[in-house]
């Protein structure tokens, strides 16, 4: 049974297979693929600060809720 780590670390090798392939759409799909999960989690903890750490990081509330309320293929 394959898990779903096992499926993004498919991906991340498939995605470096560009540079060593003439047949881009696959790992560009598979790049795409992971910069879209990428969003997703980081726009979610982004979401998850509280007011403290968002001042640490220099961001205010309204701007990481903007950025967190953006979908993730943007």
């Amino acid at each position: 049974m394959t898990t779903y780590h096992d499926f993004l670390t498919f991906l991340e090798s498939y995605a470096r297979k560009s540079e060593q392939t003439s047949d881009a759409l696959g790992p560009y799909t598979a790049r795409l693929i992971l910069k879209w999960r990428h969003n997703a989690v980081t726009r979610r903890q982004l979401a998850a600060l509280d007011d403290d750490q968002l001042r640490d990081i220099g961001v205010s509330r309204g701007d990481a809720d903007h950025e967190a309320s953006r979908p993730f293929w943007n």
